[in-house]
């Protein structure tokens, strides 16, 4: 029995074993990465398809210059974040456009954009390449106000 272990490990390089060593790291690596892209892009996705349903919420009130309805056209976004399972960014990263403060007449279109959405990947990738731990994400959405004379 132990000539044939002697015999096994000495007919048996270890080549094959170091070259595995070696490449599986950078294979899952490959692999995370693309996994991290892939949620990238559906947090991408998911705040552009918020944002649109702010502003059309918005295109379509009475007079969209007022702080409620500047209130709920950010709860119309935060809804939407909650109906796909997402986290809701703060109201603060909100912004609409144009704000109750700044309105004087009925605008010609609603801008709703979210700025610094935080998006953290699974992979140390972009640590590693010297950037941040999490990524920023934004998104905006134009429509044209439907009631304007």
């Amino acid at each position: 029995m132990k000539r044939s272990l002697r015999r096994f490990v000495r007919e048996h390089d270890a080549g094959p074993i170091v070259e595995f060593a070696v490449v599986v790291p950078v294979l899952l690596l490959l692999l995370f990465g693309i996994v991290d892209f892939a949620r990238a892009f559906f947090q991408r996705n998911n705040l552009v398809a918020a944002v649109r349903e702010g502003a059309r919420y918005g295109a379509v009130l009475e007079f969209p210059c007022t702080a409620a309805s500047e209130t709920a056209i950010k709860s119309r976004v935060t809804s939407y974040f909650s109906s796909v399972g997402d986290a809701a960014p703060a109201t603060n990263t909100i912004i609409v456009t144009p704000s109750s403060a700044a309105c004087t007449a009925a605008p010609p279109s609603i801008t709703v954009k979210i700025q610094n959405y935080p998006f953290t990947p699974v992979t140390p990738l972009f640590k590693l390449l010297g950037g941040n731990r999490s990524i920023q994400l934004q998104a905006s959405a134009v429509y044209r106000w439907e009631r304007a004379p």
